[in-house]
């Protein structure tokens, strides 16, 4: 999947307002776990994305539908959802 569908995607299914620099912070603390829990990259060669573009995400298909689930869940938190957020959060890490 590619940084502008994912962003797409989230604004259509879980509509907010949320600009895009937070919904990207959101999606590098998501990309930059699996770097440093998974790959055991360190922390300090990881980075952010900066703006929406056509630059596929890390994890490929079918495993990337892990993206949304946890986009969605930082939505709900921001917006004091919490009940929501543990659900989301759930299905993040099924």
């Amino acid at each position: 999947m590619k940084i502008k569908r994912l962003v797409g995607l989230l604004a259509e299914l879980t509509p907010h307002a949320y600009s895009d620099s937070v919904v990207l912070m959101w999606l590098s603390q998501c990309e930059n776990s699996i770097l440093t829990d998974v790959f055991l990259v360190a922390p300090s060669e990881t980075a952010e994305y900066e703006e929406v573009t056509e630059q596929a995400l890390m994890v490929p298909h079918p495993y990337d539908k892990l993206y949304l689930p946890y986009l969605q869940a930082q939505v709900a938190h921001a917006n004091q959802e919490y009940d929501l957020y543990a659900n989301l959060m759930a299905l993040y890490n099924a």
